[in-house]
């Protein structure tokens, strides 16, 4: 890559004994205008503190001949100290650390179903709409995001209800932290990414689900990742104006601001 810009996607897990460890691949465009990626390494750490992480990070591009001042764009699973921001499992842990929060979901979420059917938006019948819960955190298969993605879809008002009212506890004692929570999760950027990773992973989960099998047959997992491919190129060429239209009616519907579609974008 020498001193060409590049993007990178970092992963934190743990290896077989347990200890933590950064996975880094880097995606950039080569003298030929191909989109090339490239794994660059593993690094290794004792704690997992943003100055931790930034040091391994740093020490790992270095190790490759570049540096993060060619960064141009950051992707994320798990490391959230690195990229400063709240992850789905911070969220999932929040919830689940208090039985009194798991019961006041599963009693907003009652709340929450009764008003749907009452408005019609809903049916009912025998096995639908049983009470849900937010998953546990820790595992990182896309069917394990896929899943509780979709649960925070269905569970988003019942949520945010749950938050509000933790965060209005006389003692405070979680005050600032709701107030964390709430700005993030009513905002147009969330509901976007939500929304937009249930529906990338609605068309991948199938694949990787598939490729997982050990008695997978060669062709037909080529005959599969084609498929995957065309849909993910027709979502892309095709489904702008129906996804863009569903997340602002989901915006109006929970009275979160929109940004100006129309405003002209200014490149520095």
């Amino acid at each position: 890559m020498g001193d060409d810009v590049f993007s990178t996607l970092i992963d934190e897990s743990s290896d077989i004994v347990g200890k933590e460890q950064m996975v880094v691949v880097v995606h950039y465009v080569d003298s030929e205008s191909l989109v090339k990626e490239r794994f660059i390494g593993i690094a290794k750490f004792k704690e997992t503190s943003p100055k931790s992480l930034k040091d391994a990070f740093e020490k790992l591009l270095s190790f490759n001949c570049s540096s993060l001042s060619s960064i141009r764009g950051q992707g994320y699973d798990g490391v959230s100290n690195m990229q400063g921001r709240f992850s789905v499992n911070m969220l999932v842990n929040f919830i689940r650390a208090s039985n009194k929060r798991q019961e006041l979901l599963q009693d907003k979420q009652v709340a929450q179903f009764s008003k749907l059917i009452e408005e019609a938006e809903i049916e009912t019948g025998s096995g639908m709409n049983q009470e849900s819960s937010i998953a546990r955190a820790g595992d990182t298969h896309m069917g394990f995001h896929f899943r509780t993605f979709t649960k925070l879809i269905t569970l988003y008002g019942a949520i945010v209800g749950v938050i509000e009212e933790v965060g209005n506890d006389p003692t405070l004692k979680f005050f600032g932290e709701t107030v964390l929570w709430l700005d993030a999760l009513q905002s147009f950027d969330f509901i976007f990414m939500l929304y937009m990773m249930v529906k990338i992973l609605g068309v991948t989960n199938d694949l990787s689900a598939t490729l997982q099998r050990h008695d997978q047959d060669l062709l037909n997992a080529l005959s599969l990742i084609n498929d995957t491919k065309k849909q993910l190129q027709d979502m892309r060429n095709e489904g702008w104006e129906e996804f863009i239209s569903k997340i602002i009616k989901i915006c109006n519907k929970h009275n979160i601001d929109l940004p100006d579609m129309d405003a002209h974008i200014h490149k520095g």
